[in-house]
């Protein structure tokens, strides 16, 4: 336990360093401030010019700027571990008390318990602005922490640096096209939308094309496809690791 705390500690040191770094991990609670001042104004402003209300559109506006957690989480811990990755740290830690496999089970918890309590803060902060379900609040909270591993790993995989790994994160940010276009496009071919993590938290907000299922089955399914993802990413970072 004690290590554990010492790489966290560690871990933020390193965040802290990099003023990159550090604004990807503010990201999150800037995002709240922005929403909480700037969301009445728009509003103001397309029914002056556009004579349209967007407050319907509140849950698929604040699904979307919700989704952006777990990406910027993902972003900052991937970049840890590309530093790891280079400084062959990952190859150490195989060889220690911790393993490899602690290293990976340390690497996937504490974005996940982060990314989940910083949801649960922006949902609630953002309450009196959309009333969210508390039962919806934790599910999609779940949800969003288990994404955060995806963004991580695969960038880890796939870049050779930081640089790399800043335009891989930017590519998976089009991971957020699917649940925009699910919320538009009422079809039968919307089912493959669903295909991608990020369209269950905004579907399960919006209740778009998602009705004919019970919530058990809407969770089941979520979670299935996002365990399935995880678990696809961890064995590409492995072979990346274990080639290197």
């Amino acid at each position: 336990m004690k290590k554990l705390i010492k790489f966290t500690i560690a871990d933020i040191r390193n965040i802290v360093r990099d003023p990159m770094q550090t604004l990807t991990a503010a990201a999150p609670l800037i995002i709240i401030v922005v929403l909480r001042i700037f969301l009445s104004v728009a509003r103001e402003q397309v029914i002056q010019f556009f004579d349209y209300d967007i407050i319907s559109d509140y849950p698929m506006i604040i699904s979307f700027f919700s989704l952006l957690i777990p990406m910027m989480v993902g972003l900052v811990i991937g970049f840890i571990i590309l530093d790891e990755r280079d400084e062959s740290m990952i190859n150490y830690y195989a060889v220690t008390p911790l393993t490899k496999r602690g290293y990976l089970v340390f690497r996937m918890t504490v974005p996940i318990v982060f990314t989940f309590l910083v949801s649960v803060v922006f949902y609630l902060a953002l309450y009196d602005i959309y009333a969210i379900n508390m039962l919806n609040l934790l599910i999609v909270s779940m949800l969003l922490a288990l994404q955060s591993p995806v963004f991580s790993f695969l960038m880890a995989s796939f870049a050779s640096n930081k640089v790399e790994g800043l335009a891989i994160g930017k590519l998976l940010g089009m991971m957020i096209v699917p649940p925009i276009a699910n919320y538009f496009i009422v079809s039968k071919w919307s089912i493959l939308f669903f295909i991608v993590p990020q369209t269950w938290v905004s579907a399960i907000i919006t209740g778009k094309n998602i009705g004919f299922l019970n919530l058990p089955m809407i969770v089941f399914c979520a979670l299935l496809i996002h365990i399935s993802i995880i678990i696809f990413c961890i064995r590409i970072f492995v072979k990346k690791v274990d080639g290197s």
